[in-house]
């Protein structure tokens, strides 16, 4: 059992938003609302400004100046409410490719 099942989110298992096509914004909020965490709180632990982990739980990627940024902030946030890094990576990445090109805030970069 990983560490999301084990806080009892508010749905079952088979349930999980994380699957490859699920909301890995939903996900990371509801998990930082089951461990009682402010988005503040949690900015200050993965050093993070608070407007990105909004932009995650909002899905506005594009916020973001490059992939590989959210990709980090994704990673360090999933650890810090207790999601699978690696599941929550992947669902960041089939939200991306479900959405097509994405204006990210640097140009040039590919993901």
């Amino acid at each position: 059992m990983d560490a999301v099942t084990e806080m009892s989110l508010p749905y079952e298992e088979a349930e999980m938003p994380i699957s490859p096509r699920g909301s890995v914004s939903r996900l990371l909020r509801d998990a930082r609302d089951v461990v009682r965490r402010s988005i503040e709180d949690v900015a200050g632990e993965i050093r993070f400004p608070a407007s990105f982990l909004t932009a995650i739980e909002e899905g506005a990627f594009e916020e973001f100046a490059a992939p590989i940024y959210l990709f980090g902030a994704v990673r360090a946030y999933a650890r810090a409410v207790g999601v699978d890094e690696a599941a929550a990576i992947a669902a960041v990445r089939a939200a991306l490719a479900d959405r097509g090109a994405v204006a990210w805030r640097r140009q040039g970069w590919i993901s």
